[in-house]
């Protein structure tokens, strides 16, 4: 007999952490599935830590849309909960004139997908920030900043258990078939598999997700 479950998210990073507090705190059941023994073993723990101001993205795109709302409410969280986090600024440096000139036209197209406090600092503004820093100028995004990526996913994690969350550890998805509901198969440490269905399945298995999916 097949087990079921209304929601199925694969994957205890980052993202996947935050997409079942989401759900959870709507009402949903949900229960994650994590290969690893631990949270954000992969991808969330080999990464820069950086909240983006998504200034780079193309205007009316799916990350320009969902990017600088979604750092907003990050550093929100982050502030009300006292998860390490800093707002340092990122300067993106020009060699040249004409690199300046690129650089000026990123500043404008960042305006466009809610990046306003961008500006383009000439090289004594630059020399002001970052001393040791020779260049013809820069790119100054004050939005930018660092978090505790660790930290905010217990946070995360913290807030999902609290909701009704399982985390199955030790537990990966090796298959599936959707063609009459969603029906996965997930192995435990010991390598036997059990058949689970379920009404919701989001893959967020990082570098793990496309295999999922073509799976």
């Amino acid at each position: 007999m097949t087990e079921t479950v209304e929601c199925i998210v694969a994957g205890a990073g980052i993202v996947g952490l935050a997409i079942a507090r989401a759900l959870a705190r709507a009402g949903r059941e949900v229960v994650v599935v994590e290969r690893n023994a631990w949270i954000g073993n992969e991808t969330s723990s080999r990464n820069n830590e950086v909240i983006h101001a998504g200034f780079l993205y193309v205007p009316d795109s799916l990350r320009a849309r969902l990017c600088r709302p979604g750092a907003e409410r990050t550093w929100r969280y982050c502030e009300s909960r006292g998860i390490p986090c800093r707002r340092i600024g990122k300067l993106m440096p020009a060699a040249d004139e004409a690199e300046l000139g690129i650089l000026a036209g990123l500043v404008e197209g960042g305006r466009k997908v809610g990046a306003p406090e961008l500006e383009l600092l000439d090289a004594a503004g630059v020399a002001r920030l970052e001393p040791g820093l020779r260049c013809a100028g820069a790119l100054h995004s004050p939005f930018t900043g660092v978090v505790d990526t660790h930290a905010l996913m217990l946070a995360y994690r913290g807030d999902a258990e609290d909701c009704g969350v399982m985390i199955a550890f030790s537990s990966a998805v090796t298959g599936g078939d959707v063609r009459d509901g969603i029906r996965l198969n997930v192995a435990g440490a010991d390598g036997c598999e059990t058949a689970v269905g379920c009404r919701v399945f989001v893959n967020a298995a990082g570098l793990g997700a496309r295999r999922i999916a073509l799976s």
